[in-house]
């Protein structure tokens, strides 16, 4: 993954059609890496993967860029659509949710952003 994102990030809004079919190649062969590590966790009914990065959408968007660059010279690239996370919102998050039970993380993470977000717009309103 990390060689794919550094040439999307490197290549701008169109990828050459080799580009396109390379992180194609590379985004399936995660998607399939990351549900065989899922596979395993729940057989061993250890959750692993308690927060999930939309599998389905991002196997069109590589099955899509490995069936475009077969018919044309450049490729849409698909971080013209996407949406980047503030580094500082991650941080947060994280502090909020990694000691937490992972079956949790997603309440949990909410409940204590929610509660930070309140602090921040209204002060200390612990008393209320």
């Amino acid at each position: 993954m990390n060689a794919l994102f550094r040439l999307l990030y490197r290549s701008g809004a169109w990828l050459r059609a080799d580009e396109a079919c390379q992180v194609g190649d590379w985004g399936l062969t995660f998607l399939r890496a990351e549900n065989r590590c899922a596979e395993i966790s729940l057989a061993m009914s250890q959750p692993r993967f308690p927060l999930h990065a939309k599998p389905h959408m991002l196997y069109h968007t590589f099955k899509f860029l490995k069936k475009w660059s077969e018919t044309h010279q450049w490729c849409e690239s698909p971080l013209v659509d996407a949406t980047q996370i503030d580094e500082s919102f991650v941080g947060v998050i994280s502090r909020f949710s990694r000691r937490v039970s992972p079956r949790a993380t997603i309440d949990r993470t909410y409940d204590l952003y929610m509660a930070s977000l309140r602090h921040q717009l209204l002060g200390d309103a612990k008393n209320d």
